[in-house]
């Protein structure tokens, strides 16, 4: 089962974040993940770390944190499927990473995907990309297993209020 993480980089506490209907997470100082994948690249960061999971983890933060359950899966599944969120999940998804970015000093998160029946190599993206962008790739079903995605927001959507996005409509992206 697939694990899902965002760090939100130079965060210095724990934001105020929301109970989502569609999935639990636990939130924790550090870039410690869940698995080890990525951990060469997050010892370079410092910041706040999510971990998403089956809404039935709730509660259960010792147990084994897996978010297979927020995923659209395909019939056939291999190696080289997209990372595709149920589409009601994936709104939470989008408001849980505006929060994040919200919380970082740098206006930048770290999303990323550990899956053990993706692909054998990992992917490292040090290209920036924005929230829309992330979408798009979404979207477009351009977002891989065992991937890492830096997205990072301008300046001028620092700004708004925390929660400020919560609102937004997403239905333009879907």
């Amino acid at each position: 089962m697939p694990s899902i993480e965002i760090v939100s980089i130079g965060a210095l506490n724990v934001p105020e974040l929301p109970k989502f209907d569609g999935f639990a997470y636990i939130a924790e100082p550090g870039v410690i993940s869940h698995r080890g994948l990525f951990q060469d690249v997050l010892d370079k960061e410092n910041g706040i770390i999510v971990h998403l999971a089956n809404k039935e983890y709730e509660g259960d933060e010792e147990g084994g944190w897996f978010a297979g359950a927020l995923m659209e899966w395909g019939e056939n599944l291999s190696e080289n499927d997209p990372v595709v969120f149920e589409q009601h999940r994936f709104q939470d998804v989008i408001v849980l990473l505006r929060r994040m970015i919200e919380s970082s000093s740098r206006n930048e998160v770290i999303f990323l995907t550990d899956y053990q029946f993706g692909p054998k190599k990992r992917v490292i993206n040090n290209k920036e990309i924005s929230i829309s962008e992330f979408i798009d790739f979404h979207q477009q079903r351009r977002l891989i297993y065992n991937s890492l995605y830096r997205i990072k927001e301008t300046p001028s959507n620092k700004s708004k209020p925390p929660g400020a996005y919560d609102a937004c409509d997403l239905r333009r992206y879907v």
